[in-house]
């Protein structure tokens, strides 16, 4: 088989190991800062609580209100959402794997959720 030539193949160690080591030895007082974040479990429940809502309170509104929620709100939601999901993979949103691997898929769930409404609110547009 072929190998292919756009994948490079590195026998190094993993980057962020490496990274991590120089900067932990370079600044010992930043091991203070690693860990779990004890917040992060609330922010994803209320993200998830408020974009489920607002599916609710939106769902009499223009069409120009629904744009704009879905910009600003949403989109803001998302991105916390989506960075949320990268810590939890991590394990970093709570002191047990399980409870972070729940979290993980609350927060990829509620995708499901708006793009669903979304999808209903195209069809019922058209």
């Amino acid at each position: 088989m072929k190998q292919s030539k756009e994948f490079i193949w590195s026998y190094s160690d993993e980057p962020h190991a490496t990274r991590r080591k120089l900067i932990t030895t370079k600044y010992p007082e930043v091991k203070k800062l690693f860990g779990h974040c004890p917040r992060t479990k609330y922010k994803v429940a209320i993200s998830v609580a408020i974009q489920i809502l607002s599916i609710h309170l939106l769902r009499d509104a223009s069409f120009w209100t629904k744009a704009f929620c879905c910009y600003t709100l949403s989109g803001s939601i998302n991105h916390m959402m989506t960075l949320a999901m990268h810590e939890l993979s991590h394990n970093l949103g709570h002191k047990r794997v399980v409870v972070n691997r729940l979290l993980g898929m609350v927060s990829e769930r509620r995708l499901f959720w708006t793009v669903r409404e979304q999808s209903l609110f195209t069809t019922r547009c058209a």
